[in-house]
């Protein structure tokens, strides 16, 4: 972005550009300025920005929750070393993890922001459901309890590093395009609710010019 657009209401595919970039702290001072007053009568972009808050606190909670099973420590390719803050207070979220709509984590079905801009609701401290696809189709995936409260699950598919054009399939909804973390992970959200009552959901990526394609089985205790 090499200048700060005038004071009209940008496209929404624009408008998610400029999100994208807020929240990888890639602005300029200038454009920073021009976007954080832009955002004030925006309220879908206020929800987006207060569902990634929510979304991360949840993130940091889970860190430190007890792990069922044989795991690793969880390797997280949210946040990163940016030094670069938005000098709103109130912006200071801005992250790497951003809501629906090609910005990086998908927030599949009910947790995409609504007409109105109402906020999605994200309670802190989802279960996460970690599945390694290197390990073979039919190895179990990694639990770790979150908060019972929780309406959502959070997903996270370890991939192998030359993995390409990463989707989420989910019944009745058109594929979800993914983006992997530097540490190898497609992360996602679903609701709890209807999961069991729903054929589980679908990973496939594209590697060495093959398809790949993983069934995603939840465990029926989530």
């Amino acid at each position: 972005m090499s200048h700060v657009p005038n004071n009209n209401s940008l496209s929404n595919w624009l408008e998610r550009a400029w999100l994208q970039r807020y929240l990888d702290r890639k602005l300029s001072a200038p454009e920073t300025e021009w976007f954080e007053i832009y955002l004030l009568d925006k309220p879908h972009l206020i929800a987006a920005l207060e569902a990634d808050n929510d979304l991360r606190a949840g993130l940091a909670l889970a860190a430190a929750a007890p792990v069922r099973g044989d795991a690793s420590p969880w390797r997280s390719g949210f946040g990163g070393g940016a030094s670069k803050k938005p000098r709103w207070p109130a912006m200071a979220w801005a992250a790497s993890v951003v809501a629906a709509c090609g910005l990086g984590l998908m927030l599949a079905g009910p947790l995409s922001i609504g007409a109105g801009g109402q906020r999605a609701q994200i309670i802190a401290s989802p279960q996460r459901v970690v599945f390694d696809t290197m390990r073979g189709v039919d190895s179990p995936p990694l639990v770790y309890p979150g908060a019972a409260a929780s309406s959502h699950v959070l997903v996270e598919v370890g991939l192998p590093p030359d993995a390409e054009q990463v989707a989420l399939h989910v019944a009745g909804q058109a594929p979800l395009a993914l983006k992997v973390s530097p540490d190898g992970f497609a992360s996602f959200l679903l609701p709890r609710a209807g999961l069991g009552d729903q054929p589980a959901p679908r990973i496939e990526y594209r590697r060495g010019g093959e398809i790949t394609s993983r069934t995603l089985d939840i465990p029926a205790d989530h």
